[in-house]
């Protein structure tokens, strides 16, 4: 008897948080005011109404309401067809009745998703009691434990905010997302340190500035922003196992409407976003010339240009078939790679030094790009080097 009193209690620790969890713990015995009910969704109100009937073992019709009490621990359904109320709960009951016809919605599911075997919502709130309009929003990302929510679609927003395992605040210009803003997409599962499913997040801006957001887990399988860009659309490309090589398309409105295309490097390992310098010396047309030596490939140029053996990606081996796409000079990798903005002037450009050249080569069918020191090439002629296919 002994041992099985110390399995039930080892059983019983080892339950979910969520299975003692009420909605309002003391309905059953203490009575309610108006004021606790004031910003609470219709939603926790239904269930909180519901969940007098269903301490005493209520038998549910409604899926929702039958699924959602079948995860509360205390819940033990019974076979009477008449429940007795007391004073007090009838009290309450009838407070919940009229609370539920006149709330406010304070809370909104946008979005739902089982994402990475988790339960992953997006809900919009408003934080403005005398508004009707939602000025808010969260991506909320629970545990294992509670993906039976998202088969429950009435299920009260309130009860996910007390269960969250991680959170992240995001909105467009001061409102909440629609859920056609947000996809679900895995974005680096070729690489090495895929860790599942990322989230893309498409913002607008006031007047059409799209910017575009990752969200993911992080190493801790809490939920983390990966990166943001300011652009409409992005092009990835794999520059080995680890590192991604992510071009997109961004609008300057300084002087006049104009686009320019801007490169990242980001590193699937840290889930770090780094900004490559776009300020090039020339820009030859893209053609092809064959490697007649091997040559290191690092992934950026500041690292070409330094040499710098961590960054070391790949080699060119002898007969492979290279593009060059553009040139650096030394000046202008002065700055490093995340930083927000570059001034060269003009004498800096048209000279014809360069500090590093980026190329794009293929190996089984796969593309990938980096970049190659200065040494490793001949810029008047590409002497030694490569030699025109």
């Amino acid at each position: 008897m002994l041992r099985f009193c110390y399995y039930l209690l080892i059983f019983c620790l080892l339950q979910p948080v969520y299975g003692q969890y009420y909605l309002l713990p003391d309905s059953d015995k203490e009575s309610l005011s108006e004021h606790m009910l004031a910003e609470k969704s219709s939603a926790f109100i239904r269930y909180a109404r519901n969940e007098i009937f269903a301490r005493k073992g209520y038998v549910f019709q409604d899926p929702d309401l039958e699924l959602y009490f079948s995860n509360m621990q205390w819940y033990q359904p019974g076979i009477k067809k008449t429940i007795e109320l007391s004073e007090i709960e009838q009290a309450n009951l009838n407070l919940l009745k009229r609370s539920e016809s006149i709330s406010k919605q304070s809370y909104k599911i946008i979005f739902s998703h089982k994402y990475n075997d988790r339960a992953l919502y997006y809900i919009a709130f408003n934080k403005l009691p005398q508004d009707n309009s939602y000025h808010d929003g969260d991506f909320l990302l629970l545990d294992k434990d509670n993906v039976w929510t998202l088969e429950c679609p009435t299920i009260p927003p309130e009860f996910l905010f007390d269960h969250e395992k991680s959170r992240i605040n995001l909105t467009d210009s001061f409102y909440p997302l629609k859920e056609k803003q947000i996809s679900i997409q895995d974005f680096d599962k070729d690489y090495e340190y895929n860790v599942g499913d990322e989230i893309r997040v498409r913002l607008y801006g006031p007047s059409d500035d799209s910017e575009i957001v990752y969200l993911g887990m992080d190493k801790d399988e809490n939920l983390s922003v990966y990166f943001s860009i300011p652009s409409s659309d992005m092009i990835c490309s794999k520059i080995n196992s680890i590192k991604m090589l992510i071009k997109s398309r961004i609008r300057e409105d300084l002087e006049g409407t104009w686009f320019h295309d801007q490169e990242y490097l980001f590193d699937t390992n840290s889930k770090r976003l780094y900004r490559v310098p776009n300020i090039f010396l020339a820009s030859p047309q893209k053609s092809a010339y064959k490697c007649i030596t091997e040559i290191p490939v690092y992934y950026d140029a500041r690292s070409a240009a330094q040499r710098e053996s961590a960054a070391l990606v790949d080699t060119l081996v002898v007969g492979m078939l290279v593009d060059i796409l553009q040139f650096y000079r030394p000046e202008a990798m002065e700055s490093v790679l995340d930083s927000s903005s570059i001034s060269l002037n003009h004498d800096i450009m048209t000279g014809l030094n360069i500090g590093a050249a980026q190329v794009t080569y293929t190996i089984k069918g796969h593309e990938y790009s980096g970049w190659i020191h200065q040494s490793d090439i001949k810029w008047k002629k590409l002497e030694g080097l490569f030699a025109v296919d």
